[in-house]
């Protein structure tokens, strides 16, 4: 088996050595300001697209909750302030959710993820 990739000798080392978060700033027309975003691990991901299986109304503010955070990667953001994120313009909204798919993984991915999950827990569900 293969494991060199790009001169590495191990894909391995290669690929944990990403599980670091990942830290960028994007200008926000509709707020006048730049935000802070920060990477999910794949646990995160995978406990918000759950989640939003039950709830998928809060999907948006589940993620804002999870990636905006201030200049020294703290949270902006926790579960309490979910109605008010729900309340947010959506125009102002869907600006931050661009930048936050930009950052962190494609809309089609995590609305894929979540038919698949919804998908595969029918079929336990009509097994049982």
């Amino acid at each position: 088996m293969n494991t060199t990739t790009n001169g590495h000798d191990n894909i391995r080392d290669v690929i944990f050595a990403r599980r670091i978060r990942r830290y960028a700033d994007y200008h926000i027309a509709e707020l006048g300001t730049m935000v802070r975003l920060q990477s999910m691990t794949e646990l995160e991901r995978a406990t918000i697209e759950r989640a939003a299986q039950d709830e998928p109304t809060t999907l948006n503010a589940r993620l804002m909750i999870a990636c905006m955070v201030d200049a020294d990667g703290h949270t902006l953001f926790a579960a309490d302030d979910m109605d008010d994120l729900l309340q947010m313009d959506a125009q102002v909204s869907t600006a931050i959710m661009q930048r936050i798919y930009e950052h962190c993984g494609g809309k089609d991915d995590t609305d894929t993820a979540i038919k698949n999950l919804s998908a595969t827990l029918e079929g336990v569900a009509q097994s049982s």
